[in-house]
């Protein structure tokens, strides 16, 4: 895994704690449940152990982007080929909310998606 340039991520968080969500949608940095806690996901800071979690589409020749939804902290990666479009939908809940943060939509000739979460060693 190598370092992807900063520019290519979205952020999320909910006052409490962040997220940096790759242009591929992978979240390669998470500490929590406060900012100041250690990381569950820090690929960031060290590709080969601090961990990631993703979720892409299967599909071939894929270009993606990112967009927040309308003022929101919503954010979108949308997947993009020739047959076919997908969303991975990315949002951190408030500190007491049951909600799932993570959303994809398959559209149109997808039917898979590969789900890879690989925690990493903990970073203070």
């Amino acid at each position: 895994m190598t370092f992807q340039p900063i520019e290519n991520y979205g952020i999320i968080g909910n006052l409490c704690t962040v997220a940096l969500v790759g242009i591929d949608s992978s979240i390669d940095f998470f500490c929590f449940p406060e900012f100041d806690s250690p990381t569950v996901f820090a690929a960031l800071l060290d590709p080969t152990r601090g961990g990631s979690f993703s979720i892409r589409p299967e599909m071939g020749g894929v270009r993606s982007k990112q967009m927040y939804d309308a003022d929101s902290n919503v954010l979108i990666t949308r997947f993009l080929s020739d047959s076919a479009t997908a969303e991975v939908i990315d949002f951190a809940p408030g500190p007491r909310t049951a909600s799932s943060p993570r959303r994809t939509k398959l559209e149109e000739a997808i039917n898979k998606a590969v789900k890879q979460a690989s925690p990493g060693t903990r970073h203070p």
